[in-house]
């Protein structure tokens, strides 16, 4: 049976192999070789195919854009997750550890049902001080 903490690893670990996947794209310039490439491949042509050559061209051109565009959008929406992944994780780590702390200092014998009284009661666990600046989305 996976633990939660052994499933939070392996999630870490794929989110962190897809980062690093595409640091070594981005690094090694193989997507803007590949568009510069593209952009090479002009189709030359005499005669009355010379418009809709033209316009093939410039197709490739922008398609060539648009996906160096996705490409880095990707890369940093991916990395931008990944820190505040990290972030809310270590400030739920600081409230979880709080909350025990408060329990062993009550001797309780169930600890959730202390925590559920503690929040019903308006037991401040310093929220805003844990989590800072890391933003929940709905």
């Amino acid at each position: 049976m996976i633990k939660s903490g052994d499933s939070k690893e392996i999630r870490l670990k794929e989110f962190s192999y897809a980062l690093e996947r595409m640091e070594s794209l981005k690094s090694g310039n193989e997507l803007t070789n590949k568009i510069v490439e593209i952009q090479e491949t002009q189709i030359h042509s005499k005669g009355d195919s010379v418009p809709e050559i033209e316009s093939i061209n410039t197709f490739l051109t922008t398609i060539s854009f648009a996906v160096e565009d996705l490409f880095n959008n990707t890369y940093e929406v991916l990395n931008n997750s990944l820190e505040q992944y990290i972030a809310s994780d270590e400030a739920i780590g600081k409230l979880w550890e709080q909350i025990q702390n408060d329990n062993d200092e009550k001797d309780s014998s169930d600890p959730f049902k202390d925590v559920v009284i503690n929040f019903q009661s308006g037991h401040d666990y310093r929220l805003n001080e844990i989590l800072g600046d890391v933003k929940l989305k709905k």
